[in-house]
């Protein structure tokens, strides 16, 4: 009901039935509600109908306060100017973080989505795709299948592959997913096309290569057996690092650092020059921690005297384990890729004794033996393992293999 006018009141007045002997006093700019005149007179006769009776009306469902309206009011100017100047003011459960729309933040790089793996790189860990060669190789064309290799080749494509089928002829060429027969050239020697053998059991990094000739061509990197040694012959013992051998030491020995540091001792000082020939091991004290080298050449060297600096490794590949262990007098028949570790017993003074009996074994301890265990590298074929340039040593405690540090737990 609308409210009661100056007018209104004016006329109602008039009517004593209605107001009795009330008069209500009202400028001509004042109003009364109709509440108030309920209140004051009896309008029963005037107000007779009900919600029920009205046609169009509207019902309050929600109340709010002046500070809750007030915030309704916020946060559409917000929502307003946040549209007219692309940038995101608040952030709240209802609003989240929109990076795109934050002021002096670097530009999102876009994520490369190519080879080697479908979807590319987002979110994946990146790795270099690995295969094997495969049973359809002949010994001039190696064929080799790879997993998330890309069906075209283009420089810097790379996979990383190990041959368990057969060596290779000298000139071998790669195919790797059936891309095409491709030639393989030595990565640091640019001249021309590889003449080492891809032997069996070898595993190598290939990096395509789309300029050095025309056709292209596979880069191969030295993976861990380094046939040529090229990374062996960066581990060479220089002329200053120079130390006498302690026993008469002949052809291709390993060897390995006295407890004083002072001199090499030998594996064996067998005068054999047979790799088959059964050999006693030496017994003299070594230092589990120290230089563990490679002879690598037939000339004998007198006690006390030093071998030329071209003939100390600490890192080499191809190396004969029969020359420097063999306790059989037979021929070693390992299976690669084992680990190879050289079997000692502790001293109480820091010192180790190398096994009498089984000097070398293929695999760690599963129960305490009192004895410890260094590693010197993988095999790489029946005959031949790899000398690597770091040395860990390990022992059983009784409960797992533990790294060894001088003193048992």
């Amino acid at each position: 009901m609308a409210d009661i006018t100056y007018k209104d009141i004016s006329e109602l007045s008039q009517k004593q039935e209605i107001l009795g002997s009330e008069k209500i006093v009202v400028s001509e700019n004042e109003y009364v509600t109709p509440s108030q005149i309920a209140g004051m007179v009896d309008v029963s006769e005037f107000i007779t109908k009900t919600v029920d009776d009205l046609t169009n009306y509207y019902l309050k469902e929600d109340t709010y306060t002046k500070e809750e309206v007030g915030g309704i009011i916020e946060t559409l100017l917000q929502n307003l100017a946040q549209t007219l100047s692309g940038k995101q003011d608040t952030i709240d459960e209802e609003h989240k973080l929109d990076y795109s729309l934050i002021d002096n933040t670097p530009t999102i790089p876009t994520q490369y989505a190519g080879s080697p793996t479908e979807g590319g790189f987002a979110n994946k860990a990146v790795a270099i795709p690995f295969g094997t060669v495969d049973g359809t190789s002949t010994s001039t064309v190696m064929t080799a299948t790879v997993d998330n290799f890309p069906s075209v080749l283009s420089s810097g494509v790379c996979a990383f592959i190990r041959n368990g089928v057969v060596t290779s002829a000298s000139g071998w060429t790669l195919d790797v997913n059936g891309t095409g027969a491709k030639p393989v050239y030595n990565s640091m020697a640019a001249a021309s096309a590889i003449t080492t053998t891809f032997n069996i059991n070898y595993a190598m990094l290939f990096v395509y290569n789309a300029e050095r000739i025309e056709g292209g061509c596979w880069d191969m990197y030295y993976g861990y057996y380094t046939y040529s040694n090229s990374i062996g012959y960066q581990l060479r013992i220089t002329a200053s690092a120079l130390l006498p051998f302690k026993a008469k030491t002949y052809r291709y020995r390993l060897m390995f650092q006295s407890p004083d540091g002072k001199k090499l001792i030998p594996s064996n000082t067998s005068t054999s020059t047979n790799a088959t020939a059964k050999r006693d091991v030496n017994q003299d004290p070594i230092d589990p921690f120290g230089l563990i080298l490679y002879y690598s050449t037939t000339t004998a060297i007198a006690a006390d005297a030093c071998a030329s600096a071209s003939y100390l490794w600490e890192q080499y590949g191809g190396i004969t384990l029969g020359y420097s262990f063999n306790r059989t007098g037979a021929a070693w028949a390992m299976t690669a890729p084992n680990p190879v570790y050289l079997k000692c017993a502790p001293q109480s003074n820091g010192s180790a004794i190398m096994d009498s009996d089984t000097p070398i074994v293929f695999s760690l301890p599963s129960s305490a033996d009192g004895k410890i265990y260094i590693y010197l590298g993988i095999v790489t074929e029946a005959t031949k393992f790899e000398l690597s340039y770091r040395h860990p040593v390990y022992y059983h405690n009784g409960t797992s293999v533990r790294l060894w540090t001088g003193n048992s737990e």
